[in-house]
């Protein structure tokens, strides 16, 4: 399996956390301590995983900056990082640190400009040459295409998707060539010429939620075949033993009460891009 990323971006959340921008009314029971936990426990895997796990300092006055997958876009192989404009108005402002922490470690720093919005949470980079990104609530065509132009060795398929916020909500890149995408959210017809993928249908909707029209693909792929996901969801751990990988459940309840899940609370250094 390619190593698509060996170095992560996390930034720890401030106790503002509970004002956190959510549709879920759980959001107004948030428990700073547990998501602290929480946050804490997924470093701890990442580091155990041989990952190594670079932290930005919190960010008091954003509550919802521990998301930092959706601030920046980092290209290891390019050494170039790409500041995310966020389409929601209230998070502007969460990237401002990480051009400075981003040059010291050596990279080229660009950053969307109006009227481009591109958020993290809506690009699924693979290993083979290929990011699909969702044009969605939060990216928008001409924050597409100023990704295409920063990164321009690289072959984007946009894809509509406006259920959820973020695109990777319904569908997560595995590795190994696998894809796997939430049932009544992406579009296939968009993904009918990616002949060196195989497309999984998601068998239950991982969020807590539990619907029956519109599932979520909350899992965290690893470079070494491990995939997070949250309890309970015996059928896509069987699925996820089939196709070959190690799934290990993870507890992420209380980002998942501000929008959130695990998966957001990383950006990483792409090796591909």
């Amino acid at each position: 399996m390619t190593e698509l990323f060996s170095k992560v971006l996390m930034r720890p959340p401030s106790p503002s956390f509970v004002n956190c921008v959510s549709p879920y009314r759980e959001k107004y029971n948030v428990n700073f301590p547990r998501a602290l936990e929480q946050y804490n426990l997924l470093k701890k895997i990442l580091t155990e995983e041989s990952i190594e796990v670079i932290e930005a300092n919190e960010k008091p006055d954003f509550p919802d900056s521990v998301f930092i997958q959706d601030a920046v876009i980092i290209g290891n192989r390019s050494k170039h990082a790409l500041l995310c404009r966020f389409g929601e108005p209230s998070r502007r402002g969460e990237e401002s640190d990480l051009a400075e922490l981003l040059k010291n470690q050596g990279f080229r720093i660009s950053a969307v400009k109006e009227p481009g919005t591109l958020e993290g949470g809506d690009v699924l980079i693979t290993d083979r040459e290929l990011v699909l990104i969702g044009e969605s609530p939060r990216t928008n065509l001409d924050g597409i295409r100023q990704f295409a132009n920063s990164f321009p060795d690289t072959k984007i398929i946009r894809i509509p998707e406006q259920k959820f916020i973020h695109m990777t909500a319904a569908m997560r890149y595995l590795g190994n060539g696998k894809i796997v995408i939430g049932s009544n959210v992406i579009d296939k017809s968009y993904l009918k010429n990616i002949s060196k993928f195989t497309i999984i249908d998601l068998v239950e909707d991982l969020s807590p939620l539990k619907s029956n029209e519109s599932f979520r693909a909350y899992m965290l792929p690893l470079p070494s075949g491990t995939v997070l996901l949250p309890p309970g969801n015996v059928r896509t751990l069987e699925l996820l033993l089939r196709e070959g990988f190690r799934p290990r459940e993870v507890d992420f309840m209380e980002y998942w009460k501000c929008n959130g899940s695990y998966m957001c609370l990383i950006s990483p250094f792409y090796n591909n891009l």
